[in-house]
């Protein structure tokens, strides 16, 4: 039984700046992999960005700091077989989005 009242809820969709962020492309290859992926970032700025890694329920499993506009190695060889969410962050916000399966 529901005593009260409730007023109605709006939920309309959000839009995304691609511009503000200067990231064109993020690559992750192989995908999947076994021991290390190489993560090609294309950036309109030459910077340090930080990348973080987590499992499916969220859970925070590698960050590290990396340069853009060139392609780095991570070595992924800890990690248990499975899907994982690779993030982009620049000033603590997340930038881009990529998953990669770990076998």
């Amino acid at each position: 039984m529901f005593c009260g009242w409730a007023s109605p809820f709006v939920c309309g969709p959000t839009q995304i700046n691609k511009n503000s962020n200067n990231i064109n492309n993020i690559e992750l290859y192989p995908n999947p992999t076994f021991t290390e992926i190489t993560i090609n970032l294309t950036s309109s700025e030459t910077k340090t960005y930080i990348y973080n890694i987590t499992d499916l329920a969220g859970k925070q499993i590698k960050k590290v700091e990396l340069s853009g506009n060139k392609n780095n190695s991570l070595n992924v060889s800890e990690l248990t077989q499975g899907v994982y969410i690779f993030n982009v962050l620049d000033a603590g916000r997340i930038i881009g989005v990529k998953k990669f399966v770990k076998e």
